[in-house]
């Protein structure tokens, strides 16, 4: 009996053994793991990756067969690639994401810009990916008609040929400013002071009068908003 208690005690203790060197090898695995990524990764990956059976698991962000690439070898605007290429964000191009794409201005932000629909076929993308429109058309868009033109899409000058100049000095600027307040205000004193100004130069709205209505015109002309 003393001798099946002593077997029966030695298989317990094996056993228990056994779990605890199994414990004990998953304990440092986990622990070899969480010191590689505390450490920067193991240097079989250039610090940017595990390596384990064999091959590196790298990184987010990094890649290759020893995590040697990073996503900053492609300006970080696109994803390195295996062998150290990039396959870039849909508005970059070149070998490193270096510049824009076609109909994309402005790197590093890189807008989108097509003059037949981002400017209504109405003007022309410049160099920062904004609209610059015809002449008689206005917005960021180019989706309407400049103040003084009418009929839009096809933007034609109003009657009068009405401007922002109200000074008669060939130019819209700030110096229309006291001028159009005059017309507005005491257009006898403006008809005196600019005989050769017609006073519906103003009706930048083109409703065949000059009031309040042609102020919002007048203001877009002189800053362009």
């Amino acid at each position: 009996m003393m001798r099946r208690h002593a077997k029966s005690d030695s298989s317990r203790s094996q056993v228990t053994n056994t779990r605890r060197a199994r414990v004990l090898a998953l304990s440092l695995s986990v622990i070899l793991a969480v010191v590689a990524t505390s450490r920067g990764g193991d240097p079989e990956c250039s610090n940017h990756g595990v390596f384990a059976n064999g091959q590196c698991t790298c990184d987010p962000g990094y890649c290759g067969p020893i995590c040697q690439y990073s996503n900053a070898n492609c300006n970080n605007h696109g994803n390195c690639t295996f062998t150290g290429g990039c396959v870039c964000a849909p508005n970059y191009a070149g070998l490193h994401c270096e510049l824009c794409a076609t109909n994309y201005y402005f790197y590093p932000i890189c807008r989108y810009c097509l003059s037949t629909t981002t400017c209504n076929g109405h003007g022309s993308c410049n160099a920062q990916g904004f609209c610059n429109c015809s002449p008689g058309y206005a917005g960021a868009n180019c989706n309407r008609c400049k103040p003084g033109y009418q009929g839009y899409p096809n933007c034609l000058p109003c009657a009068n040929n009405p401007s922002g100049d109200m000074n008669g000095n060939g130019v819209e600027n700030i110096g229309d400013i006291d001028a159009f307040v005059l017309a507005l205000v005491n257009p006898a004193a403006h008809q005196s002071t600019y005989p050769a100004v017609p006073l519906l130069r103003g009706d930048l709205n083109c409703d065949g009068a000059l009031n309040g209505l042609d102020i919002a015109g007048f203001v877009e002309i002189l800053t362009g908003f």
